[in-house]
């Protein structure tokens, strides 16, 4: 009775080595179609491909390497381990069940940052008037407006700092009923501003604004568009004021 009992305890465990080998089969199978391998390559190596490349995981899988590593390190242990009676020495935790599931759905399927900021964004052309403008601005509480010439086509911001800059240098004395929005210097740094299609996923997203202040540069704003054309409708927008989202959707 007592044999049978554990026998059972024995397959149960054995259930879930079953089941964290075809998770892991997941991940490995996906990093393979990444790198476009149809041939033997150790699995430690494929990690290090992808996180030196430029595909839309490589930043989670350099933030997580080690972790990912160490499911390697489990699954040949299950796999290659020493066993006794057909059973094995070492079997997957909970834990590392649950964690080993989270990574493979953030492999396979990222939150794309279209997912979490599509939104109606306000913009306005240079033509428009500075004072409706701002008001509307400061109703909805933006600091930064995207600004369109004559032919619809993108120019760059109108950021609240432009403005402050502008009155504060003695072009306060303007008549600020008749100021257009095409009075104001817009906000042109390309370091400041970047634009990004709707199928950038959140680990792509928080590796622009990690490279950025590794730099010691500041990324305010991030435009979605439908391809990365800026004259394209935007879809969305990422300030510096969305980090804390977007930490919360990021694994580390």
């Amino acid at each position: 009775m007592h044999n049978q009992k554990t026998k059972k305890q024995y397959d149960k465990k054995s259930d879930l080595i079953v089941e964290f080998l075809a998770l892991f089969n997941q991940i490995d199978k996906h990093f393979d179609k990444l790198l476009w391998i149809d041939n033997f390559i150790p699995f430690n190596e494929k990690i290090k491909r992808i996180s030196k490349g430029d595909y839309h995981i490589s930043w989670f899988v350099k933030l997580n390497q080690y972790q990912i590593k160490h499911f390697g390190e489990i699954r040949n242990e299950l796999t290659h381990g020493i066993k006794l009676d057909g059973y094995s020495y070492v079997y997957p935790s909970d834990y590392a069940m649950s964690q080993l599931k989270k990574y493979v759905n953030v492999i396979k399927k990222p939150f794309k940052c279209i997912d979490l900021f599509k939104r109606p964004v306000f913009t306005c052309t240079i033509d428009d008037n500075l004072k409706k403008i701002l008001k509307i601005m400061d109703k909805n509480n933006y600091s930064h407006v995207p600004v369109y010439g004559e032919n619809k086509n993108y120019l760059w911001l109108l950021a609240e700092s432009e403005v402050l800059a502008w009155l504060t240098e003695g072009e306060s004395s303007k008549d600020m009923g008749l100021a257009k929005v095409g009075d104001i210097p817009l906000l042109s740094d390309l370091e400041y501003i970047i634009f990004v299609d709707k199928k950038c996923n959140v680990y792509e997203i928080d590796k622009l604004f990690a490279i950025k202040k590794q730099r010691r540069k500041k990324l305010g704003v991030i435009l979605i568009t439908e391809n990365w054309d800026k004259n394209e409708k935007i879809l969305g927008i990422i300030t510096a004021g969305d980090t804390a989202l977007i930490d919360a959707y990021v694994v580390r």
